[in-house]
């Protein structure tokens, strides 16, 4: 996080000279980085760390102590710890995660604003009753499991890369929220998020086999910073690179 205090020279512009904190200055345009990280415990040999990174462009309003409002997902990408297991996001799941979405409550703190969320849910490749208590589906043929990225195949696909190189099925559930307190340039903060996921399908047996994994809440973390209304996803990234 260190290094979202120090902004390049450059880049000032895209950030402009900070705000106050009133709800009136908190208005606008933002850039939105978020890095969640989870980790699966191996014996004996270090844990197998995975990290998704987004940059996002967001326009938010202030309203009766929130702050809230939507853009769209200017780029993803997910980074192992290990050489041997990468993960992809072919583009058709891309798609289904290009809409970003944020409502938050704004509390004053005597040294700034404090800005939490509810947990959001999402259910990538199953139509749920109950998106955030009922079970997920685990046998292809249950009628809650359809093709959420319409490629042909059931539930979500997720590429992996590396030892062993196939495309995985699954349905997945997600929850997360941005808790965080203001700078001068916009907030910075925590992702506290879970996922859970079910393997449905691959294009190889040994694939079908998931690691149980954790949040890694530590490294989890996000930086919100207001940009020109001009700014786009070009510039968002580029800021995004520097601060995050």
């Amino acid at each position: 996080m260190k290094r979202g205090w120090r902004i390049v020279a450059t880049l000032l512009t895209l950030v402009g000279d900070g705000h106050s904190g009133s709800a009136a200055d908190l208005g606008g345009r933002y850039v939105l980085s978020q890095r969640t990280v989870v980790v699966a415990p191996i014996p004996i040999l270090p844990d197998l760390s995975s990290e998704t990174w987004s940059v996002a462009l967001v326009d938010l309003s202030p309203s009766s102590g929130r702050l809230s409002g939507e853009g769209r997902l200017c780029h993803i990408e997910m980074r192992s710890s290990s050489s041997l297991v990468r993960t992809e996001l072919p583009p058709g799941l891309r798609r289904l995660l290009s809409d970003v979405r944020l409502d938050a409550r704004l509390t004053p703190r005597p040294d700034g604003v404090s800005l939490s969320e509810v947990p959001r849910v999402r259910v990538l490749g199953a139509k749920l009753v109950d998106p955030a208590r009922d079970d997920l589906p685990r046998d292809v043929a249950d009628p809650r499991i359809f093709d959420h990225d319409g490629d042909g195949h059931p539930g979500v696909t997720v590429r992996v890369r590396g030892i062993v190189n196939g495309d995985v099925y699954v349905v997945q559930r997600g929850s997360a929220a941005l808790e965080g307190e203001s700078d001068p340039f916009g907030f910075h903060g925590a992702v506290r998020f879970k996922t859970d996921d079910v393997v449905v399908g691959a294009t190889k047996s040994v694939l079908m086999r998931r690691s149980k994994t954790l949040p890694d809440r530590a490294r989890s973390t996000f930086v919100l910073r207001k940009v020109d209304a001009a700014v786009d996803c070009d510039r968002a990234l580029a800021l995004a690179r520097q601060v995050h």
